[in-house]
């Protein structure tokens, strides 16, 4: 199991004794880097259904049973941050770093004020230097949702799949200038069914 259930907050009472989770992705309109979160909601929605719990996936939509699980809430602008509920988790998927254009105050307060999952552990630490206690590390894990392609013959080396800085464009070249069959791509997502 990816993620320990006592790190879950308690639910509100339900009759069924299930839990409820509501995944509420942050999409704002024409913004198509929102789909890159496809994959997360299937883990997340297929890990949490596999700890017996009902899930539902919305856009820009809490809900105000259960839990919901906000992902993408870098996206969110001031006045809308101020406005998730308390039965709210944040999981971050963004590099905490001073230099980022996603880490502005009203995200930062919005982390201090709710409970937050991180993907990687050392964010936790750079969080932790900004106020933000409330925080876990719920790495992303596999289920069995995730699995979508059949085997095939390969005929790529190496896919990058991110946007290009100096760093990685050297690793790139040098990939290439080792003969290696490299594919880089960036804004191009999966359209499958949810």
């Amino acid at each position: 199991c990816w993620a320990d259930t006592r790190t879950l907050p308690s639910q509100s009472k339900r009759s069924d004794m299930r839990k409820l989770y509501q995944i509420v992705l942050i999409s704002p309109e024409n913004y198509v880097h929102s789909q890159a979160f496809t994959e997360v909601i299937d883990a997340l929605r297929g890990g949490l259904r596999t700890l017996g719990c009902e899930v539902v996936v919305e856009n820009n939509k809490f809900s105000a049973e259960g839990t919901n699980i906000l992902l993408s809430a870098h996206l969110l602008d001031e006045r809308n941050a101020i406005l998730v509920p308390e039965n709210t988790i944040v999981y971050n998927f963004e590099q905490c770093d001073k230099n980022s254009s996603w880490m502005q105050k009203h995200y930062l307060d919005l982390l201090r004020r709710l409970l937050v999952w991180d993907y990687s552990a050392k964010n936790i630490d750079a969080f932790k230097l900004l106020g933000i206690s409330n925080i876990w590390h719920v790495p992303l894990g596999y289920t069995k949702e995730l699995t979508r392609i059949g085997k095939r013959d390969e005929d790529i080396d190496v896919l990058f799949y991110g946007s290009i800085n100096n760093r990685r464009k050297a690793i790139i070249d040098a990939l290439i200038n080792e003969g290696l069959k490299v594919v880089c791509l960036f804004g191009v997502y999966w359209r499958g069914a949810r």
